[in-house]
């Protein structure tokens, strides 16, 4: 079409149609009064811009008898050369929806991995946390019951609860300092 020359435009379509290679795309070229040039479209009726048309033929009619219900619905794009032919292009609707089904489908998926990944990773890092608290109050109660010389482990890790160990340790090492003095004042009494 953009080369100007009458028929060329009939002639791609046709090269396309003729290709061995899937063709994603209907054409339908018609002249001025509506008598078809070349294609593969049915006559959609002249219209501008895009429309969404249900698919009347045969083949159709044959799914309905059988009891199977497709009802193809075609996306398809009029325009009105400058040259008075009529051009519509159209592609099978059934098309895009599987797209945007296969998209909601990963989508799906991806979200019930990325839920399943966060609850384990949630039950690990809790287990974690937990088996640290249930150690540190181990170590507590031992001190409570006069094991002074028990310390609190950490992890090396600088997290919240090393830095809570360690706190706890240094205070036991001054406890533990205060009261070998309170012991040495006693014995020295």
């Amino acid at each position: 079409f953009a080369t100007g020359q009458p028929g060329k435009l009939s002639t791609e379509i046709e090269q396309r149609l003729a290709s061995r290679k899937p063709q994603p795309f209907y054409y339908g070229l018609q002249d001025p009064l509506g008598r078809s040039l070349a294609g593969n479209l049915a006559n959609l009726g002249m219209f501008e811009g895009w429309r969404e048309t249900p698919v009347d033929d045969e083949e159709n009619e044959d799914n309905d008898a059988t009891g199977e219900h497709s009802n193809p619905v075609l996306f398809a794009l009029g325009r009105r050369l400058p040259s008075g032919e009529y051009l519509t292009i159209a592609t099978d609707a059934s098309r895009i929806d599987e797209a945007q089904e296969a998209i909601t489908d990963s989508f799906a998926w991806a979200t019930a991995a990325t839920l399943l990944l966060a609850l384990a990773g949630g039950v690990v890092l809790s287990q974690g946390f937990l088996r640290r608290v249930d150690e540190i109050n181990r170590t507590t109660r031992a001190i409570m019951g006069g094991d002074l010389a028990d310390r609190i482990r950490t992890t090396g890790s600088g997290d919240e609860l090393d830095q809570l160990g360690r706190n706890l340790n240094d205070m036991l090492d001054r406890l533990q300092g205060l009261m070998d003095g309170l012991k040495q004042v006693s014995n020295d009494i």
